[in-house]
């Protein structure tokens, strides 16, 4: 092995600089600094090779992120952060405004702010396209100026805030990096020569063998059989989703397998909502295999399979990989709707979701004994899968996954769709999450929610109804607003939602009426305002009632401010939901109304 005169400066020179961005990473000082010293390690037992890339020191970042995410996904969950208690209030704000952000988002943010990676090596680092990296960066970049209230260009010198906590982390002098990097290479090369060895006679004991007589088997009607255990059938290849059976779900297109991998390379990242590498980090094994499809509509399709330790692990393995399409962050997303798929296997759920580009996901999660699987179709310029089609090809993955042995009961009867509420988006319960709110115009960057607050003034309230919360009776009130920020559109542009609580349904109730009533007499009491568009169930699902309107007020002559505004009871509780659009950045009655639907679906979430 070279003795390399240039390692010791690698070290010496990026060594802070590693240990701050695994830091960043991970929220742990403590597996930052191991990941660094055992990357430094690798780089040592492998710098013949190493040595020699345009970037060894973007090598030995790579190494390290990668060993510290592994580590941390290897602790009991949840993970306890900031370990370290000399951190200041101002390093755990940026600590907790990372871990906010998914893996893909904060890997992009602190390539891009603490790594000075170009934007095209970016993507290639985190398996995306240029186009979908920007997103993320954007993303990422909002969302961090929001949780630090600050502006984008400050984020970097937040970031380098934690500089100070990473550069207290103890690492081993270079001689100590060069000894164990030594040991390692000697240990593998002593291995290879012991494996060359077994596997030559090996191969001499296969030989000699295959000429003995069959002394363990027994011919039953002219079939050889083991007298031993029968043989274990573990998930294979050959039970993922053929081309043909994907055929069947979407008849309008030809569709081929593209590739078939265990996911340990790239990015791990199979589609815009997944948030992680593996739904079950200490599973047993997982598949993926991806699939493209010609004619029209434009399609193509994943489907993942992971292998649990236990059914009740597989259990937790689904609820992530549904809680990812539910509370979908990564990208500008709506879910449309959520359905639940009785008979196919322990438990199956459908998810219809809609992004930029005129594009939407049919995804497909079900769980069957120790196995999860999904599949997850894109649809470019045309309609989403029908739901029923979609539970046929899930109920297709199931079947086919019932030949393994980790695998639970198969499907029985005929798979049907059935609508049910949306899943927890994880995000505010009782409240609208990102998720929930529609497409407005042209407008592509994703909304960002604001933390709850306490509602010492309604901020839902439009000039027709005033409605004031604590005044009609409720013990309790809580705000949030979402806006698109770097969207250049107008300040008053946004979506208010206010929730109360109140001693009882009849309370409720009447505050509903009393603002049902300031809207039917806006008209007459202010001659500049129009309201229409109304629209009111008295008797809705699971006993709740709404109504929405559409109000023009004049300003000046020329000169008027619109408003969406609904409100919505459930039990005790009642929510007022108020949009304000911009001129060309509008949404249609439908759309409101659907999301003052969606209201009424969170607001069941809560206990009555």
């Amino acid at each position: 092995m070279p003795d390399p005169a240039d390692f010791d400066e690698l070290y010496h020179a990026s060594r802070r600089r590693l240990v701050l961005q695994a830091f960043a990473l991970t929220g742990d000082l403590g597996l930052a600094g191991t990941a660094v010293r055992d990357a430094f390690v690798a780089a040592r037992q492998h710098w013949r090779k190493v040595r020699r890339l345009p970037d060894p020191e973007g090598w030995v970042r790579a190494r390290s992120w990668t060993v510290a995410q592994r580590r941390g996904a290897a602790h009991v969950l949840p993970r306890v952060r900031h370990r370290d208690r000399d951190l200041d209030p101002s390093q755990r704000t940026v600590v907790d405004a990372l871990q906010g952000l998914t893996e893909v988002q904060r890997r992009t943010l602190l390539l891009n702010h603490l790594a000075a990676v170009s934007l095209p090596q970016i993507a290639r680092e985190v398996g995306q396209g240029r186009e979908r990296t920007e997103e993320h960066l954007q993303h990422a970049t909002a969302a961090m100026a929001v949780a630090l209230d600050t502006d984008s260009a400050s984020i970097r010198s937040r970031l380098e805030q934690l500089a100070p906590a990473a550069g207290r982390v103890r690492l081993p002098r270079v001689t100590a990096v060069h000894r164990d990097g030594v040991r390692r290479h000697r240990r593998r090369v002593a291995l290879v020569a012991a494996l060359v060895v077994a596997v030559a006679a090996a191969a001499g004991a296969v030989v000699q063998q295959q000429w003995r007589p069959p002394t363990t088997a027994t011919t039953t009607g002219g079939h050889v059989g083991r007298s031993s255990a029968p043989a274990s059938r573990p998930v294979s290849r050959a039970m993922l989703l053929p081309a043909t059976e994907l055929a069947r779900v979407a008849p309008r297109n030809d569709w081929a397998v593209w590739s078939t991998t265990d996911n340990t390379g790239g990015s791990g990242l199979n589609s815009d909502c997944q948030a992680a590498r593996f739904a079950d980090p200490h599973g047993l094994g997982a598949f993926v295999r991806t699939f493209a499809a010609t004619g029209s509509p434009h399609r193509h399709a994943v489907q993942t399979v992971e292998v649990s330790r236990s059914d009740r692990a597989a259990g937790r393995a689904f609820g992530t990989v549904v809680g990812w399409y539910a509370g979908c962050s990564g990208t500008r997303t709506q879910l449309l709707a959520a359905y639940r798929v009785p008979g196919v296997g322990d438990e199956a759920r459908e998810l219809v979701l809609r992004l930029p580009g005129h594009r939407s996901y049919a995804v497909g999660v079900a769980r069957t004994g120790a196995v999860t699987t999904a599949t997850v179709v894109e649809t470019r310029g045309g309609s989403a899968l029908s739901p029923d089609r979609t539970a046929a090809g899930l109920a297709t993955s199931v079947d086919r996954l019932c030949a393994a042995d980790e695998a639970g009961r198969c499907v029985s009867g005929q798979p049907r769709a059935h609508r049910t509420l949306p899943p927890p988006s994880g995000d505010v319960p009782g409240m609208l999450a990102v998720v929930d709110l529609p497409f407005v115009g042209h407008v592509t960057r994703p909304w960002i929610g604001t933390a709850p607050a306490h509602a010492r003034r309604n901020m839902a309230a439009t000039p027709c109804d005033r409605t004031d919360f604590h005044r009609l009776g409720a013990r309790r009130a809580t705000t949030r607003t979402f806006l698109v920020p770097q969207a250049k559109l107008p300040p008053r542009f946004g979506l208010t939602e206010t929730i109360g609580r109140f001693a009882g349904g009849a309370r409720a109730a009447a505050a509903l009426h009393q603002v049902e009533s300031r809207m039917a007499r806006c008209s007459h009491a202010d001659h500049g305002a129009s309201v229409h568009h109304a629209s009111v169930v008295a008797h809705g699902r699971d006993g709740s009632s709404y109504a929405s309107w559409r109000i023009d007020v004049e300003v000046t002559a020329d000169r008027s401010v619109a408003y969406w505004t609904g409100v919505v009871r459930v039990g005790r509780y009642l929510a007022q939901v108020t949009f304000s659009p911009a001129p060309g950045r509008d949404i249609s009655a439908a759309d409101f109304r659907g999301l003052v639907e969606r209201a009424r679906d969170r607001l069941l979430e809560l206990p009555g």
